[in-house]
């Protein structure tokens, strides 16, 4: 999974994205193409965690919110991805809470929580949403999962900010790329 991240060369593509040329409709698609192998790589990792029996959401939450609000901020975030040995830099944190904060609150309730962890695929959603929080911890191979996947997310998030921030010359060029297409 890491791989496909990582054949993705952040830098080189903001740097073309600021030159004017006859290649926008081929960085238009090289982007699409990173986001495209990057959700389905993201989906099957949270396809493959979904299935064990102890991996739990409304656990995880709990892992995040210690102060017990029901909401999930920035220390929050920090400090509990610190005690999984994940070193996640402020702009990554922010990056993954604008990814996934649906109503621009700030900060993650459950529900971004379980869309960030839960798969598309309809039927494993269901399993996940159906499972009681279990007692105890999770199993150290289901830790271990839950700390790949997340990861994986917070470097996804992370580029796909850093392309954001390009994205605005993509974006402006669209209508002559589409009529080139």
């Amino acid at each position: 999974i890491k791989n496909s991240l990582n054949q993705f060369n952040t830098s080189y593509y903001l740097n073309s994205l600021k030159q004017s040329n006859e290649h926008d409709k081929q960085k238009l698609l090289d982007y699409i193409r990173f986001i495209m192998s990057n959700e389905l790589q993201l989906e099957k990792y949270k396809c493959s965690i979904a299935l064990l029996s102890d991996f739990n959401i409304e656990n995880i939450f709990k892992l995040f919110d210690k102060r017990n609000t029901g909401t999930i901020n920035h220390h929050d975030i920090k400090a509990t991805l610190f005690n999984m040995a994940i070193y996640a830099s402020d702009i990554e944190i922010n990056a993954l809470i604008h990814a996934y904060d649906v109503h621009m609150k700030g900060y993650l309730g459950f529900g971004d929580l379980f869309d960030m962890l839960a798969p598309y695929d309809k039927d494993l959603r269901c399993l996940v949403e159906s499972r009681k929080p279990i007692e105890g911890n999770m199993q150290v191979s289901t830790s271990l999962q839950l700390i790949a996947l997340l990861k994986y997310i917070i470097e996804y998030e992370g580029k796909l900010n850093i392309l954001r921030s390009g994205y605005c010359t993509l974006v402006k060029k669209l209508p002559e790329i589409y009529a080139e297409i």
